[in-house]
């Protein structure tokens, strides 16, 4: 993908969600729902690889990793796709350790 500026960057954005949902991942951009986030837990509580698991959510590893972040069953060191949703911290600011 090439690097963006500021004003092709929606054009880019919309570019990106065109080319995972056209990977198979059928359910791009949709809201996670209470169920879903419950068996994505259950899944990898149980072991599962994470791409049998987005497999069958339909979404990208990615999309898997971040949920599981956010949820706090994974801490962005832990992520294969190091895409975290959390912001970077600033140059020189401290890095809070995992639990």
């Amino acid at each position: 993908m090439p690097t963006c500026c500021a004003h092709c960057l929606p054009a880019c954005a919309r570019w990106s969600k065109w080319r995972r949902a056209r990977s198979g991942a059928r359910n791009v951009g949709r809201a996670w729902t209470a169920e879903e986030e419950s068996t994505l837990v259950a899944a990898f509580k149980s072991g599962d690889f994470l791409a049998d698991i987005a497999a069958r959510h339909g979404r990208t590893v990615r999309a898997i990793e971040a949920r599981l972040e956010r949820l706090g069953l994974l801490t962005p060191d832990q992520r294969s796709t190091h895409d975290s949703f959390v912001q970077p911290a600033p140059a020189g600011a401290p890095r809070p350790r995992p639990p």
